[in-house]
C-alpha cells in the first residue's frame, strides 16, 4: 500500500516539475544563454582593451625609439598620432611627449599649443598642471613677464607649487627685479677685548 502513495507522490513530484519546466523553462534557458553571452563578451572586450594597450606602449616606444636617435619631429608625429588614437590620458601623456619632442625639433611655439591643449583638456588635474608647468618653461625665453605671471597664477595650487616658486623666480629675474642682499654689521661694542701678549 505504500508504495502506491509513494508512487502516486513521485507521479505529483514530476508533474509539478513539468509544470515548473513547461512554465518557466525557456526563462532559465534564456537567462543561462544570456549569462554565457555577457561572460563571453566581458572576455572578449577585457581582451581587445588588453591588445590596444599593448599596441599602444609599442607605439610609444616607436615613438621614444625616434627622440634617441635624434628625428625629433618625426617623433613628435608619432606621439600626437598616439595621443588622437589612444585618448584620456594615456593620450595626454603622449601629447605631452609630442610636444617636448616638437620643442626639441626647435618648434616652440608649435609645443607650447601642444602644452595648452594638455592644458584645456579633461584629462587628470595633475596632468593639466604639468602641462601647464612645462608651457611656462618653453615660453621662458621669449614670452612676457605679463604672460609668463597670467600663466603661472593659471596653474593655481597644485603639486608642482616648488616649480611655481622657482619659475616665478626666474620671471623676476628676467624682469630685472632682484632683491639686493641685507648687509649685516656687527653691532658696535662699548669695550674692546683685553690685549694679549
Amino acid at each position: 500500500m505504500s508504495d502506491i502513495f509513494q508512487e502516486i507522490d513521485e507521479d505529483l513530484r514530476r508533474e509539478r516539475l513539468l509544470g515548473f519546466w513547461r512554465r518557466y523553462g525557456t526563462v532559465i534557458i534564456a537567462l543561462g544563454i544570456g549569462l554565457l553571452v555577457g561572460i563571453a563578451a566581458y572576455i572578449g572586450w577585457r581582451n581587445y582593451a588588453e591588445a590596444k594597450l599593448n599596441d599602444h606602449a609599442q607605439s610609444l616606444a616607436a615613438a621614444a625609439k625616434l627622440v634617441s636617435e635624434g628625428k625629433h619631429a618625426d617623433a613628435a608625429k608619432a606621439f600626437e598620432a598616439l595621443s588622437v588614437e589612444a585618448g584620456g590620458n594615456y593620450g595626454a601623456f603622449a601629447r605631452l611627449d609630442a610636444a617636448a619632442a616638437t620643442y626639441d625639433a626647435g618648434d616652440k611655439a608649435a609645443a607650447v599649443a601642444l602644452y595648452d591643449q594638455v592644458a584645456a583638456s579633461g584629462s587628470d588635474s595633475t596632468l593639466r598642471a604639468l602641462a601647464q608647468v612645462l608651457a611656462v618653461q618653453a615660453l621662458m625665453d621669449t614670452a612676457s613677464v605679463d604672460e609668463l605671471n597670467k600663466r603661472l597664477e593659471a596653474i593655481g595650487d597644485s603639486g608642482f607649487a616648488p616649480a611655481v616658486k622657482e619659475l616665478r623666480a626666474y620671471v623676476r629675474l628676467k624682469k630685472g627685479d632682484t632683491p639686493r642682499p641685507a648687509v649685516f654689521w656687527p653691532k658696535s661694542s662699548t669695550t674692546l677685548p683685553p690685549r694679549r701678549g
